[in-house]
């Protein structure tokens, strides 16, 4: 097995060592893979930039605590403007704008194929532009004392560096093909804990499905989303999967235990918890359609 980071929302995912490709399971972006990508355990590649892998395993561009040397930041810079070349050249892709990393301001900011500045250094972590042309930019905020954590709030930009979602999200799972990009707040609850609601906006950042859920995969390319609703229990709550459609309404209800997103067939795995004939308490799978239906031999 190896470790590899999503593209689109920048999550690290498994593969085989054999696989050319491999589909996300929190966005559903087919994901491919070169030869050279990192086996399990490895650090990511240097285009990641030092010390990425040292926070949360993202997929963002993220400037690093220690200062980094000019000839590191130089072959990553020469690594993504190749990779960018051979894109346009291969696939006929526009050009878009390229991350760069500043050592002065330790910011990352955004130039052209021709290295003219089209956005200034001031982000502490960015993503590429995906086809949708809005790339995922954080801030860095500072910890309110020395026993909290630094921690990122995530916004969107266009290729013009207009901000169309101002960085104010804790989370993001970056967009989907719908046009509907998961996005979480986290709000300290009663008992002092952090907790994650989970809602979308659509590319002019509008909240058009309500941040409530406790977690989501993000659409899949059938417009079905896998959302976590928490639920209280007797020994004090549990979580429980199903999917909504883009209008936020539940089209699958919140029965399992555990689910993965929908794939291009239109089927879905999920987990139900069982008690096998010694009573003791296991999890079987399941594949299920669209309309929520087990799929099983008659």
């Amino acid at each position: 097995m190896r470790n590899v980071w999503c593209s689109q929302c920048g999550q690290q995912i498994q593969a085989q060592n054999n696989e050319t490709s491999v589909v996300c399971p929190y966005c559903n972006t087919t994901v491919n893979l070169p030869a050279s990508a990192p086996v399990q355990n490895d650090t990511p590649p240097i285009s990641y930039a030092e010390n990425n892998s040292a926070t949360d395993n993202s997929g963002y561009y993220e400037a690093p605590k220690a200062q980094s040397s000019t000839k590191k930041i130089a072959i990553i810079l020469s690594i993504v403007a190749v990779l960018a070349v051979a894109a346009v050249f291969i696939f006929g892709k526009k050009e878009v704008p390229v991350p760069f990393y500043d050592e002065e301001t330790e910011k990352w900011g955004y130039c052209s194929m021709d290295g003219e500045i089209i956005v200034d250094p001031e982000y502490d972590r960015v993503g590429t532009f995906p086809e949708n042309g809005l790339a995922v930019v954080a801030i860095e905020e500072e910890p309110d004392d020395e026993y909290d954590y630094y921690s990122y709030k995530y916004g969107f930009i266009d290729e013009d560096g207009e901000e169309v979602v101002k960085p104010k999200y804790d989370r993001t799972r970056g967009f989907a093909e719908n046009g509907l990009a998961a996005v979480a707040i986290s709000e300290e609850t009663d008992d002092g804990y952090d907790e994650e609601k989970w809602g979308f906006i659509d590319k002019d950042g509008e909240e058009v499905i309500k941040l409530k859920y406790a977690d989501t995969y993000g659409f899949a390319e059938n417009g079905l989303a896998a959302v976590a609703i928490k639920e209280e229990t007797d020994d004090g709550y549990d979580y429980k999967w199903g999917f909504i459609d883009e209008d936020g309404e539940m089209v699958i209800d919140a029965e399992y235990d555990d689910v993965s997103s929908f794939d291009k067939n239109g089927i879905a795995g999920v987990e139900i918890e069982e008690k096998d004939s010694s009573g003791e308490t296991i999890y079987k799978t399941y594949y299920i359609d669209e309309e929520g239906n087990i799929i099983e031999p008659k």
